[in-house]
């Protein structure tokens, strides 16, 4: 029960950045449907890009605050849904390729997917819950929490002359910071970014 707030803001983020990506896929007339699996790694890609380049904007000018980044994410997250939704009607007619089926019978395929799903299952649980565990490695500790923890509690990112590991331009670290101002914590924030970041195992997987 204590990883269900850890969730909820890694979900955020990725349903935030998920939509905003459709929007940007849609804009550049990606030519797939947008619930399709290369569509979905494409957009989710694209969009956790974009989120962390608005966390920097929104850093560098001092405007990270907990209510516009959920307004943000939220906005986007909701946009990308109908803009899918709408774009899978006019290209189809209707919404009805949306509804899952079952297969009409079960062939040799089929079970051999359903066989590596439940093979991959255990290890994928592995890395969901261990990615919110608190972190002891000092990579971790020194350079991908220790800058975006200090930019989280001076409230915006500016360069830090003690901190050789904040010299350069992030990625990944704008995940945890925008992870730890949606939680309201540095601590908790950074563990829920574990999980944004993880979720990039998964989206490779299935751009494979």
């Amino acid at each position: 029960p204590q990883r269900i707030p850890l969730i909820g803001v890694a979900s955020i983020i990725l349903l935030g950045a998920w939509g905003l990506g459709q929007l940007v896929t849609r804009l550049i007339r990606v030519p797939l449907a947008p619930f399709t699996a290369e569509r979905t790694v494409f957009a989710a890609g694209l969009g956790i890009s974009f989120v962390t380049l608005l966390t920097l904007g929104g850093g560098l000018m001092g405007m990270l605050s907990q209510g516009l980044c959920y307004a943000v994410l939220i906005f986007t997250a909701i946009a990308g849904v109908a803009s899918a939704l709408q774009e899978t009607k006019q290209k189809t007619g209707s919404l009805g390729s949306l509804k899952l089926a079952l297969p009409e019978a079960i062939t040799v395929d089929t079970l051999f997917r359903v066989g590596c799903c439940l093979l991959m299952s255990p290890f994928v649980l592995s890395m969901f819950l261990g990615s919110m565990l608190p972190s002891t490695d000092y990579d971790v500790l020194e350079y991908h929490f220790g800058g975006p923890k200090e930019y989280y509690l001076q409230g915006y990112i500016s360069f830090l002359p003690h901190n050789v590991y904040t010299s350069f331009p992030f990625l990944t670290e704008m995940v945890t910071l925008l992870s730890m101002t949606l939680k309201g914590d540095w601590f908790t924030g950074a563990q829920a970014g574990k999980l944004v970041l993880m979720s990039f195992a998964l989206f490779t997987a299935l751009g494979i």
